[in-house]
């Protein structure tokens, strides 16, 4: 993904989750993105299977994990963003080793 498309993507996740209720966090390395969603249950869903899922730039996209939280961990991030570069996961040798 370019520089500037992963900037307009995330303006977009920005301004789009803060409109309704949605915090969270994305992590970027290479091709591969993780991403945490806090919100209303039926929210969430709404756009990660109406949304995220239909995007042609998505795929296999997984849960990881789907419950309720006592407390948001991202409450002020519309859509936190970090850049992770390979040997940065302690334990792991790349983003890969912990999603595979």
């Amino acid at each position: 993904m370019f520089e500037e498309e992963l900037t307009e993507l995330l303006q977009r996740a920005r301004q789009h989750n803060g409109s309704i209720g949605v915090t969270g966090a994305l992590v970027y390395r290479g091709e591969v993105f993780l991403q945490v969603l806090e919100g209303p249950k039926e929210v969430v869903r709404s756009l990660y299977y109406d949304a995220i899922q239909h995007d042609t730039r998505h795929k296999e996209c997984l849960v990881l994990w789907e419950g309720p939280a006592q407390v948001r961990e991202f409450e002020d991030w519309s859509m936190g963003f970090y850049r992770l570069a390979v040997g940065e996961l302690p334990g792991h040798r790349s983003l890969d080793d912990l999603l595979f």
